[in-house]
């Protein structure tokens, strides 16, 4: 590993740190997660790790949107693992939202922003680094909802990243005939904590 590596892993892992210890304060509080939710923690940071992993393979550069971050994953993992890139994180939640916002500062994430309403209110104009080449979502719907909600945010071609159940290959199947545009299927990895995590690229949208 490259000294320039190793620094960025330390990096990572004092966000990451960071970002637990708010955590195990707030968690309760703001109605973050459960105390059963928080004791599976190292599984879901697992899985946001392969979040991580795909937007560093197949959404190299340019601007990443996390919808219903929720309580920040895997929204703060990817934020950790490909620093200085811009990241807007969606929450309609208020508290959740304000959680985001305080993550955001304790871990030095510079190039992150945190919108704390429905994504539909959100306007392109108002987003640096944008429109969005890459969408990632954990608990939304469907691709259809997931590419809908999102469209008027991101370009022509997109990369969409989400947890899917078993049927994941039908759902592709489905979403290609509701989009007038190209979808190929990038990844699809299976997770520690349950579901497929599926990489779409849509083109030409």
């Amino acid at each position: 590993m490259t000294p320039t590596a190793a620094g960025a892993d330390d990096v990572a892992e004092r966000a990451i740190a960071t970002y637990r210890a708010l955590l195990h304060r707030y968690h309760g509080t703001l109605d973050l997660m459960s105390d059963r939710g928080l004791g599976k923690l190292d599984s879901m940071l697992g899985d946001a790790a392969a979040y991580a992993e795909i937007v560093q393979m197949f959404v190299p550069h340019g601007l990443v949107l996390d919808l219903g971050s929720g309580a920040g994953l895997p929204a703060v993992v990817i934020a950790a693992s490909v620093p200085n890139r811009p990241m807007v994180w969606v929450e309609r939640r208020r508290r959740r939202a304000a959680f985001l916002e305080m993550v955001v500062a304790g871990c030095g994430f510079e190039t992150v922003t945190v919108f704390g309403r429905d994504v539909g209110a959100v306007g392109l104009d108002e987003l640096v680094g944008g429109p969005a080449v890459g969408v990632t979502a954990q608990g939304v719907g469907g691709w259809v909802q997931l590419y809908r909600s999102t469209r008027h945010l991101v370009g022509s071609d997109v990369t969409l990243i989400a947890r899917r159940g078993e049927t994941w290959e039908e759902e592709v199947r489905a979403f290609t005939t509701h989009v007038a545009a190209d979808v190929e299927v990038c990844r699809a990895v299976r997770l520690a904590g349950g579901g497929t995590l599926v990489a779409l690229r849509v083109r030409g949208g």
